[in-house]
């Protein structure tokens, strides 16, 4: 597919960010009995409002591919692309009325950039690409582009900002286990910044000869049975 030929104009990455979102999550139901196997969560609490910011600079591979761009006087470039690979976004052009991102697959021998040109709404390929000449102009004369996976597809790169000046939630609780009378559990608090990451984390005993309803916090919860295979429970308050 032929889209363009000779100069096209670039407009550089930008950052957008959505509308103010809802995140709310639990994973139990009060009063409802459920199961979970040792080092699961039994409690997983999310509560906090965010944006997501699409990064238009990264995009990620759908797929393995190898392109191959040949410029004169110049060596083949040659670029062999992974699954999940992120891929540096050189900016948009818009040819006629659609808009392209150009992903890049690296620079010339003498250290001109090159792109491939993916749709702007579905991200794929088109088999195209362009690249910045000596005088700064970018275009696709003389260049001759090749990829083995027309089907590949370029998505844009989220990411979540919490709104700070709401409230905010985001813990989960994992079973860890049972010796004689005691279970053992590990609470682990996720800050705004890193979701990866625990911030915080507390390793919780609870001796059921001495009641089968044990607190943490605001959650109440009953332990119906337990060993060190599994664990069954039901949330009584959490509030």
């Amino acid at each position: 597919m032929t889209l363009l030929t000779g100069c096209v104009s670039i407009t550089p990455p930008t950052r957008n960010l959505s509308g103010l979102k809802t995140e709310e999550v639990k994973n139990y139901t009060l009063g409802q009995e459920y199961s979970v196997n040792v080092g699961e969560s039994i409690i997983v609490r999310k509560s906090y409002l965010y944006k997501e910011a699409e990064i238009s600079d990264r995009a990620k591979a759908s797929n393995d591919f190898h392109a191959t761009a040949k410029i004169p006087l110049n060596k083949l470039l040659i670029y062999d692309g992974r699954k999940e690979e992120e891929l540096l976004v050189l900016g948009t052009t818009k040819i006629k009325d659609s808009t392209y991102r150009i992903i890049s697959i690296g620079r010339t021998s003498n250290d001109m950039p090159v792109g491939m040109l993916t749709a702007m709404d579905t991200g794929q390929v088109t088999g195209q690409a362009v690249w910045r000449n000596g005088y700064g102009r970018w275009g696709t004369a003389t260049i001759d582009f090749k990829i083995d996976r027309l089907d590949t597809r370029f998505i844009p790169v989220t990411s979540i900002e919490i709104d700070k000046s709401q409230p905010y939630e985001n813990y989960e609780i994992i079973y860890t286990g049972k010796s004689g009378d005691n279970v053992t559990f590990v609470y682990r608090e996720y800050t705004p910044d890193d979701f990866a990451k625990p911030a915080f984390y507390q390793n919780l005993t609870y001796n059921l000869a001495e009641g089968k309803v044990i607190q943490f916090r605001k959650l109440q919860m009953q332990v119906i049975e337990a060993d060190n295979e599994k664990i069954k429970l039901k949330v009584l308050s959490d509030f």
